[in-house]
């Protein structure tokens, strides 16, 4: 919220009482709130965490956007304090480029808001149209290309013509075909293009016509959107695996802490360590000594339990299914769950199904398979 508001008043400041020291006094509290949040974070997380950690370069960006707020203030107060402006004139300060390009670059701490929960699907837009980039730019080249060879036909059959102006060039009959192709193929006049060029030319450019528009609006453009959007897929793809990786450990460390708490069973000191691995062995030997199996009707009752399942959901769990994720977990068939099966059953269950869990399936088949052939060989 502190973010929106900060971008929200770097743009009202410039029309609604522009220039008021109520403006700059706002900017200072903006500076010191960010300036806590680096600290608190620091203190709490350790600055191992904050610089190498699993967040390390959104913790960047943040320190990128505070040290410029930091230049442009300092810049700003020494301008006033020397007198060089009037301080109720801040228009001849912002006159400078580099306090101007300093104001702009303070809008980019929006990028922030994305990490949040809330914006998840602004987020996924934002990072869709980045990767494909790429796309978009060989799209574009392919398109050039294109309409600069249509440019040059026309530009030879149709560009001699004084009547029409729109292919007096090669550039002109580049963006009329352009035009043709994206907005309204309509002459200088006002008049419809392509009707003025039947007429004059006959049926021969009505097929070319047909044929060119169907080529580029039915075929290149849906050629390029799909590429795009199977781009955009792969992409989230690639991400969604990435941060499931990236986040495992400290994902499992939850999930083992709600199966600690639930059983019952204590908390024990290794839960102020910063060290993840050894939380993480601490936990298993609490599980491993203390812990017991769980019944059916005891880990249905857990989804009644709303940290339980937002841990699921964190860890990117599917717990719709959860009257059948019971016999998912029961790899033995026992009717209750260890926690081994615990652990390892709900880790494995993150994120979608992917072509190696498909295929270590197979293995696994084709590997009983054998076994029980050679069994009955052996018979």
């Amino acid at each position: 919220m502190v973010i929106i508001l900060n971008a929200l008043a770097i743009g009202v400041s410039l029309d609604v009482y522009r220039g008021h020291v109520a403006w700059q006094v706002l900017e200072y509290v903006f500076v010191v709130f960010y300036s806590l949040e680096f600290v608190v974070k620091v203190k709490v997380y350790g600055c191992r965490w904050y610089w190498c950690g699993p967040e390390r370069l959104w913790n960047w960006f943040d320190w990128t956007c505070l040290a410029v707020m930091y230049v442009d203030l300092i810049i700003t107060t020494v301008f006033l304090a020397e007198g060089r402006v009037d301080a109720q004139t801040p228009e001849a300060i912002s006159s400078l480029t580099m306090m101007k390009v300093l104001r702009l670059a303070r809008l980019a701490r929006i990028i922030r808001a994305l990490r949040f929960k809330a914006f998840h699907e602004l987020k996924l837009i934002v990072m869709g149209v980045f990767s494909g980039l790429r796309v978009i730019g060989w799209a574009i080249v392919l398109l050039i290309f294109v309409i600069y060879a249509i440019g040059v036909v026309l530009r030879n059959f149709v560009g001699d013509d004084p009547e029409q102006e729109e292919f007096s060039s090669v550039l002109a009959a580049m963006f009329t075909c352009f035009r043709c192709f994206t907005d309204g193929c309509t002459a200088l006049d006002g008049t419809p293009l392509s009707e003025r060029l039947r007429n004059q030319y006959g049926p021969a450019f009505m097929v070319a016509y047909i044929f060119t528009i169907m080529l580029i609006t039915v075929g290149i453009f849906n050629l390029i959107m799909a590429v795009f959007i199977e781009n955009v897929m792969s992409s989230q793809f690639m991400r969604k695996q990435n941060e499931i990786s990236e986040t495992a450990l400290h994902m499992e460390l939850k999930i083992k802490d709600h199966i600690i708490r639930k059983l019952g069973l204590k908390r024990r000191s290794f839960r102020g360590s910063t060290d993840l691995k050894t939380r993480s062995e601490g936990m298993d030997w609490v599980l491993q000594v203390e812990g017991r199996n769980v019944s059916r009707e005891e880990f249905a009752s857990w989804f009644q339990d709303a940290d339980f399942v937002h841990a699921l959901d964190e860890a990117s769990i599917d717990a719709s299914g959860r009257v059948g994720l019971f016999d998912v977990l029961d790899a033995d068939g026992g009717g209750e769950l260890s926690v081994d099966e615990l652990v390892t059953g709900l880790m494995n269950l993150r994120g979608p199904v992917t072509k190696g869990d498909v295929i270590g399936i197979h293995l696994k088949v084709r590997y009983l398979v054998s076994m029980i052939e050679g069994a009955q060989r052996q018979k």
